[in-house]
């Protein structure tokens, strides 16, 4: 059995409780319980600071201390840009984070991942998983994401994007998506392809 850690299949980022923990010491303290491994290689890394500013393989992410950003991904770039202010006057990118999601939650601005972000990652999450599928054709394959993340990507196609309310920070799907709750299974495949 193939265990791959795939960072578009993070749960939605809207309020404090979401920001994730640092990636290398989640790698360490789990990889250990896959018998086969855990394939990191989709976690990004090895970004820099050049001159005009933090770059890697997207020059409109910023993008800093490499793998530590790598929730990054879905992210507004009004987001990043109040991250980057932030992290430029503290160096600690995780206070940095949760400081710009306090400030918009506090003030009731947009969440720094919007629906319409949130969609896009779904969609290129349903890519990956198609060529996946592909690769280890006949296989069975599963994805433990989180419950927003199975309620984006059942959305019905052709319906309206999800909506934010900033003063209840709660996102409304369009009707016919799912929520799945703790522990249910899904058959993901009959949504891969809407």
């Amino acid at each position: 059995m193939k265990f791959i850690l795939v960072p578009k299949a993070r749960e939605g980022l809207v309020g404090v409780a979401d920001l994730p923990g640092d990636i290398d010491t989640v790698i360490n303290t789990y990889s250990k319980l896959f018998p086969s491994g855990l394939d990191d290689s989709l976690v990004p890394g090895g970004f820099t600071k050049t001159s005009d500013g933090w770059c890697g393989d997207n020059e409109e992410d910023f993008l800093p201390e490499s793998r530590k950003r790598w929730y990054f991904d879905g992210l507004t770039s009004s987001a990043k840009k109040e991250i980057e202010v932030r992290f430029n006057e503290t160096g600690n990118l995780t206070d940095s984070v949760a400081k710009v999601i306090v400030d918009r939650v506090t003030n009731e601005k947009d969440a720094i991942e919007m629906p319409v972000n949130l969609m896009k990652r779904v969609t290129e999450l349903k890519d990956y998983i198609k060529q996946v599928s592909r690769q280890y054709k006949g296989q069975k394959i599963a994805l433990v994401t989180h419950s927003i993340l199975l309620q984006a990507a059942t959305s019905p196609p052709n319906k309206p994007t999800p909506t934010y309310d900033p003063k209840t920070m709660w996102i409304t799907f369009p009707k016919g998506s799912i929520y799945v709750k703790n522990s249910e299974f899904l058959p993901l495949d009959k949504y891969i392809n809407n």
